[in-house]
């Protein structure tokens, strides 16, 4: 008897429409589906017509429910695995039945869609290429230091974090702390109705959330772009504008006089001029 299929089906982090087609069928088609709380799980597949039956399979029980799903699918039936919101596994229970079946020589399979972190990275405005992932933050203050001391350390310029609303203001002061001049991109309840992003400085958005009485409603997602360590500022190459300014103080003489000088160090000419503009716009 050919084994069932594991399916790790995404479900969404607010706006229901966002449910794709692919994981309705699916969601429809498997025997049985692994959930995070059958409550909430419920009022997802009634909204949909989804009759399949539901079984609880979270951090606190998911030793031991484990074996019987993967009875299930060595029985030839599929398995689908769905958290509350977004994608199973990731910050949300869904990984130890996944490990399982894979140790089983289960198919594993993929359902995607919503994932918190991935939205609040597409909608922050910096480069994605690289970034750390914490998960949710700690509740202890000093755990919460910890974790971003690690981050800090890390090599990647982009850190993401879940937030709890009930300790926001003190966790953005502990990330002011350590990044004061970092950029932010803090995102409340995406796809929700009363979705919002707060950019800028941590001082900055820490004043935007005191000025918005719900702000302590709704889960936050994180994107912090750590400020060049003191190394990466030392090589990144000097500005136009700053090499002008650093010419006259070494040798003298006018803007004019520095173009050409630096001109013939290779620099472009027609960058250094539009740059000399800006210096004489800032002197004069």
């Amino acid at each position: 008897m050919m084994a069932g299929k594991l399916y790790v089906v995404a479900t969404p982090i607010g706006n229901l429409t966002e449910l794709s087609p692919r994981a309705v069928e699916i969601l429809q088609s498997v025997e049985r589906i692994a959930c995070e709380d059958t409550r909430t799980s419920s009022v997802l597949l009634r909204r949909f017509g989804i009759d399949t039956p539901l079984m609880a399979c979270h951090k606190f029980n998911e030793e031991a429910v484990t074996a019987q799903f993967i009875d299930i699918m060595l029985g030839g039936h599929d398995v689908a695995l769905i958290s509350d919101a977004g994608t199973p596994s990731v910050s949300d229970p869904g990984a130890f039945l996944v490990a399982a079946a894979v140790d089983a020589g289960i198919e594993v399979l993929p359902v995607t869609g919503s994932c918190a972190l991935i939205a609040a990275l597409s909608v922050s405005g910096f480069s994605g290429l690289s970034f750390g992932f914490y998960g949710f933050l700690p509740k202890e203050k000093k755990k919460i230091a910890e974790l971003l001391t690690r981050a800090d350390g890390d090599s990647m310029p982009i850190a993401v974090f879940y937030l709890s609303p009930h300790r926001l203001r003190e966790t953005l002061e502990l990330v002011a702390a350590h990044w004061d001049d970092a950029a932010l991109c803090l995102c409340n309840d995406l796809t929700k109705l009363h979705e919002r992003m707060y950019r800028g400085s941590p001082q900055i958005v820490m004043q935007a959330i005191e000025q918005n009485a719900k702000a302590g409603r709704g889960e936050y997602v994180l994107v912090v772009q750590k400020p060049p360590r003191q190394e990466e500022r030392d090589e990144m190459p000097l500005s136009y504008e700053a090499r002008l300014v650093d010419d006259i103080v070494r040798h003298g003489g006018t803007l004019k006089d520095a173009v050409a000088r630096l001109s013939k160090e290779g620099l472009a000419r027609n960058g250094l001029y539009d740059a000399s503009l800006r210096v004489k716009g800032l002197s004069g």
